[in-house]
């Protein structure tokens, strides 16, 4: 199955601008795009009608298996393993520039209100998102738990 922009080529900066056009262009102010080698995540952070809102980008270890090896097991080169891995990073920014979109145009469509769109990404006063706070927690409430039934389903169990 094929994956969302896998064979892109648009380069990470990029990606990174066309984020912050589009963001601006729906009227978000305090715009920054950027990524942590520390921890390594890229992140999109901006204000949109008084929200602050802050999505972490997952991007991939350059020393993933992925990129060191090839499909059948063999050691790549230096530059093949950093093409690989950028081809990765380049993809994942042209998703998390797709998501944003989408998520702008359910808020311009009212589909949903800014803070429904971007609830897991919203900013507390502390730092964290509304995601980090709440994931442990949720984990740990369905933890073996069985989910409730939705809606109008009427199962046979």
């Amino acid at each position: 199955m094929s994956r969302y922009a896998r064979e892109t080529q648009v380069p990470t900066d990029r990606s990174k601008g066309e984020i912050e056009r589009l963001l601006r262009r729906y009227g978000a102010d305090r715009i920054c795009t950027g990524e942590s080698g520390v921890d390594g995540q890229g992140f999109v952070q901006f204000e949109l009608e008084t929200r602050a809102v802050r999505i972490n980008l997952p991007l991939p270890s350059p020393e993933q298996d992925e990129f060191r090896l090839t499909s059948t097991g063999r050691k790549r080169g230096a530059v093949a393993a950093r093409d690989a891995w950028t081809k990765a990073c380049r993809q994942q920014w042209r998703v998390l520039l797709l998501i944003v979109h989408a998520q702008l145009e359910a808020i311009e469509n009212g589909v949903m209100p800014v803070e429904q769109a971007f609830m897991p990404h919203l900013l507390l006063p502390n730092g964290q998102t509304v995601s980090e706070l709440i994931m442990p927690q949720m984990e740990a409430a369905l933890e073996g738990r069985e989910l409730p039934k939705l809606l109008g389903f009427k199962g046979t169990s």
